[in-house]
């Protein structure tokens, strides 16, 4: 659990870093609007697949995610 915790932490210090160097360069405006609209597509993933996510086969949700990023 510890190492979840610790990799989840590593990756919020990653994230929190892309927005102040986005709101230091391009403005805060815009900055902050990429992260509101990131939650708000997070959340609407989250709400509408619901459980079924869990349901997913992992290679092939890794295979997605691997091709679109």
């Amino acid at each position: 659990m510890l190492a979840s915790f610790m990799a989840s932490l590593v990756e919020f210090v990653e994230a929190l870093a892309i927005v102040l160097a986005v709101g230091v360069t391009q403005g805060w405006r815009s900055a902050l609007l990429g992260t509101a609209a990131g939650v708000v597509v997070l959340l609407t993933l989250v709400v509408a697949l619901g459980r079924s996510l869990s349901a997913m086969p992992l290679p092939l949700v890794q295979f997605v995610v691997a091709s679109c990023c």
